[in-house]
């Protein structure tokens, strides 16, 4: 790998073959590393003594760029440096140029980013800003004080603004046992959707500490079952009494499900309409995506999503229902201060957060949202079960029965995305992971025939 950077137009001049395949090992992070650090030091980006941390990286071999990361210093508000690896250089991009493999490499300072124009513009009015979530010339999610702020390269935050009025007025009215973020506005100038703050902390840590340790009681078949007040868990695998960790855990699987249940059946009327087709796309996608890594894997895949498009094709008619769109334990938030008062600006013990994919669906593809990410945690592997049963419980109590079999098709549909994260990964020795996944797959699929 070459040290000199060279200009943009330089670079355009030079060319560059098509890249078929993209393997980064250790060896070339570290020295991409080293890099970012030289080069931004010498900038004045950054001190010399605040090191480069990769916070974010992936390989995209089907599109432009085919690898991206993204650079910190630990401790700030916002990123420092992003790294493309492309076939061609852009002149018009900016940046620093070098040559990579049978590409460029291409770094760019943060907040230099044509496609976000309104980033750019809170960035300089706001310096306080944090940035949350940014990914290049797509969004940006900041947090400016009491306040979080999307911002975007079209005009989607619109709808999504429109949508959070409609969770607002529904959640005040009472048809949500969740809270959800207060809208304040969508600028047009920027791109960006506003919104309030919901109070709380991760749901996450409860549920995984449910899960931690197996102790005898689990074991011992004649504890009752636990769920909440209306001993809502059902399904096979040992009794969960006893323990109280895991008790907790599942009393608050079921009140979440309970509380997405809510959202379900609300007067809430989405604009856009998500389905087994769409699914199906973005699985075609992901294992394009693992096969252009690893062309062995093309038949497999192949097969893959054979089977996936029969069991939907068999599953029946679903129905449809107001979906979240991605509900896993991660957007959902704990408040142990708020009460059932519905004066409170929290009426509610659990929030829920980020409803960027509001739609109309069906149920199956929440639920499979949360319990797969729920089975990938670590811990017991009853719990885990208990919590994923736990939840469906709340919710059928809620919103009407499901149906099991399509609940494993959208299981497996989760598990190929997953192995398709896995293989895009920069981290070296990913494909065990992504082997794992795919059979996790293949293993759904056979039960829901």
């Amino acid at each position: 790998m070459s040290a000199a950077w060279i200009d943009p137009l330089a670079a355009q001049a030079c060319g560059a073959p098509q890249i078929d395949r993209l393997e980064i090992d250790a060896g070339d992070l570290e020295a991409i590393e080293l890099m970012v650090q030289s080069l931004a030091v010498q900038h004045g980006w950054w001190e010399s003594s605040a090191p480069a941390v990769r916070t974010f990286g992936r390989k995209s071999p089907d599109r432009h760029p085919v690898a991206r990361m993204m650079y910190s210093v630990p401790g700030a508000r916002r990123p420092a440096a992003v790294v493309d690896i492309v076939e061609r250089a852009d002149p018009g991009g900016g940046g620093f140029v070098q040559s990579y493999r049978s590409g460029w490499l291409c770094l760019y300072r943060f907040g230099i980013d044509e496609a976000l124009p309104g980033m750019q513009v809170l960035l300089g009015e706001h310096p306080e800003a944090e940035v949350i979530r940014y990914r290049p010339r797509q969004r940006c999610t900041l947090r400016i004080g009491d306040r979080f702020v999307k911002t975007f390269s079209d005009d989607r935050g619109r709808q999504l603004h429109a949508d959070a009025v409609a969770l607002w007025r529904a959640s005040s009215e009472g048809e949500l046992a969740f809270n959800v973020a207060e809208p304040l506005g969508f600028d047009p100038a920027t791109a960006s959707q506003w919104q309030g703050l919901v109070v709380g902390r991760s749901v996450t840590a409860e549920l995984e500490r449910a899960a931690v340790g197996r102790t005898s009681a689990i074991q011992t078949p004649a504890a009752a079952p636990v769920a909440s007040a209306n001993q809502a868990v059902r399904g096979s695998g040992p009794p969960l009494g006893g323990d109280r960790q895991a008790e907790a855990g599942l009393g608050l699987a079921c009140e979440l499900g309970r509380a997405l249940g809510t959202l379900a059946v609300s007067s809430i009327s989405p604009s856009t309409v998500t389905g087994r087709e769409w699914q199906l796309a973005r699985s075609e996608r992901y294992l394009k995506r693992i096969s252009v890594l690893r062309p062995d894997l093309i038949h497999d895949a192949t097969s893959l999503l054979a089977e996936l498009r029969e069991g939907f094709a068999a599953a029946g008619p679903g129905r449809q229902v107001v979906l979240h769109g991605s509900p896993h334990p991660h957007q959902w938030l704990i408040d142990d201060s708020s009460s059932a008062d519905a004066t409170l600006s929290t009426p509610h013990r659990v929030g829920l957060v980020d409803f960027d994919r509001l739609a109309f669906g069906e149920p199956e593809l929440d639920l499979a949202t949360f319990t797969t990410e729920v089975e990938l945690g670590s811990g017991d592997t009853d719990v885990l079960s208990g919590i994923n049963r736990a939840f469906i419980s709340g919710y059928e109590a809620v919103a009407g029965s499901i149906n099991p079999d399509l609940l494993r098709l959208y299981e497996a549909n989760k598990r190929l995305a997953l192995a398709m994260t896995a293989a895009t990964t920069l981290k070296p020795g990913a494909w065990p992971k992504v082997a794992r996944r795919l059979q996790r797959a293949r293993d759904l699929l056979q039960v829901a025939r």
